[in-house]
């Protein structure tokens, strides 16, 4: 367990002289997956209710300082409507609107969530919904997992859009014991047909289809697969600086489980105000410079960054006496990768490395979506809980098309390199890392689970590694891995030209079909 906290804060091994080593009555629990939307068909008609036509203002997207609001006017239709022209929005009654702007004494400019189109809707057919589930003021996944905590209430939710805004997402506070998450998220998407909103992920719901959202969240079916409580307050507001601040009286730390270059990681309890108590690891800062700069990029890459497949940020806290910085994240019970590997006294199956090798894969895709290049992939740096691995260390991570991290590569530049992983390009000008350079270090990741954890290129000095990679030697195939996933997966990462390799996307599709 040391060696999973050494990497969770950054303990790298790096010398060229040394080897590179409530009670619902339902499951709270069951096991869906994430992403994006859905929509349309007649309902009921709703009973009259004041008609209102002016929307409370929203502030959304605020600096640091200023106000986080959710909400954003949601309104319903009273009536079934026509459009009498080429600006017009024809719908059904029931069907729900988000507020634009308004255009004049008769019309509002919205936009129709079932069928997406944006238009001129008649005042008179629409109200305001005070009891709409819907939450359009923020789409980051990070943002609302912290609204949803900072809320406090277990099993509240909200449906948002997906990050990328093709889609919808029910976001809960649900915890999941076995992908070890606090937050559960189920994808909404809208049949393109009819326009009726579906849970497109969840095999015993996706047959069934919404006019709305508020039909959604109330139908008996999905309620007694999914725990749903109250949809987060209408009311709630926060400052974006509160927003991933964790009150340090909530945390109740333990021994020492690793240490780093630049500070330790404790094993914790995170006791929150409902109740429920979390496992933890709590990351302290114990020096500053260099260290706080490599800590800062950690923690904002973790807001970032929201997967089933990476290690969960919960929030920061300060210590009250020592005034030490800390990150405090989930805790993976099994360590990291490496170390489980090489502590089994019999060899893992191929479907269980299989089953890590495609988690990781999947991990990495979704940086690379977001361009991200991590920098330091590692078994040591990918961590175990549940039989289920997450990717770890975010410390030398890299927004690659970002031009202002000019800084950041100078001091990436000066670091010294994991021989052992690096590809041949960085040998080279250690400042043009790049996805295509994580790709390299997947191969050898994959070389490093079908040897139960040993160093690649084994017995051989990081100088010799340097001058074989750079002369086009690769790592050969360990005796214990399938040849192929070697020459399908593995070889493919070692493409000489960068821009050979395959992408982290197309690599999972690949590892999808290979029969073990």
């Amino acid at each position: 367990m040391g060696s999973l906290c050494a990497r969770i804060f950054g303990g790298r091994n790096t010398d060229p002289s040394k080897p590179e080593g409530p009670s619902t009555g339902v499951n709270p629990y069951t096991i869906p997956i994430e992403v994006t939307e859905d929509f349309s068909e007649d309902a009921p008609p709703i009973p009259p209710r004041p008609i209102v036509h002016s929307p409370p203002p929203t502030k959304v997207d605020a600096s640091d300082n200023e106000q986080l609001q959710l909400l954003k006017p949601i309104y319903i239709a009273r009536n079934s409507y026509q459009a009498q022209t080429a600006d017009g929005i024809s719908f059904d009654v029931g069907d729900e609107f988000e507020f634009i702007c308004n255009t004049d004494n008769q019309f509002f400019k919205m936009r129709h969530l079932r069928s997406a189109k944006t238009g001129q809707v008649p005042k008179n057919s629409v109200q305001l919904d005070p009891d709409t589930p819907i939450r359009l003021g923020v789409t980051d996944k990070g943002t609302i997992e912290r609204c949803l905590f900072k809320y406090n209430v277990l099993f509240s939710y909200l449906i948002r859009r997906s990050e990328n805004k093709k889609n919808y997402v029910l976001s809960v506070n649900q915890p999941n014991p076995e992908r070890n998450t606090l937050c559960w998220h189920y994808l909404i998407e809208t049949d393109p047909i009819n326009h009726r909103f579906y849970l497109s992920l969840e095999e015993k719901l996706k047959h069934k289809s919404y006019s709305s959202f508020s039909s959604l969240v109330q139908d008996p079916d999905l309620l007694s697969r999914i725990p749903l409580k109250e949809p987060i307050s209408k009311d709630f507001i926060i400052n974006k600086d509160e927003l991933w601040k964790i009150d340090y009286n909530e945390l109740a730390l333990g021994h020492v489980i690793g240490r780093g270059e630049f500070g330790e990681v404790q094993k914790g309890e995170w006791h929150q105000k409902n109740g429920n108590v979390v496992m933890i690891a709590v990351k302290r800062l114990t020096v500053v410079d260099q260290a706080l700069s490599e800590f800062e990029r950690e923690t904002r890459a973790m807001q970032d960054l929201r997967s089933t497949y990476l290690v969960s940020l919960f929030g920061t806290s300060i210590d009250p006496i020592t005034h030490e910085k800390l990150m405090i994240t989930e805790f993976m019970e099994q360590g990291d990768l490496k170390s489980y590997l090489k502590s089994q006294s019999t060899a893992i199956s191929d479907h269980r490395l299989m089953q890590y090798a495609g988690q990781t894969c999947r991990g990495m895709a979704y940086l690379e979506q977001h361009n991200y290049a991590h920098r330091d992939l590692a078994c040591r740096n990918i961590l175990l809980t549940n039989n289920n691995v997450k990717i770890a260390d975010f410390g030398l991570s890299l927004l690659v098309t970002n031009n202002e991290n000019n800084d950041i590569r100078r001091i990436i530049q000066q670091q010294k390199l994991p021989f052992r992983w690096t590809a041949p390009e960085i040998f080279i000008d250690t400042s043009k890392y790049s996805l295509k350079s994580d790709i390299w270090a997947y191969g050898i990741v994959l070389i490093e689970m079908w040897t139960k954890g040993d160093d690649p290129y084994p017995g051989k000095h990081p100088e010799w590694i340097r001058s074989a990679v750079q002369d086009g030697i690769i790592h050969e195939r360990p005796d214990t891995c399938p040849k192929n996933i070697y020459d399908q997966v593995i070889k493919r990462c070692f493409a000489r030209d960068p821009n050979e390799r395959p992408a982290f996307a197309h690599l999972s599709q690949i590892l999808n079909k290979i029969a073990i």
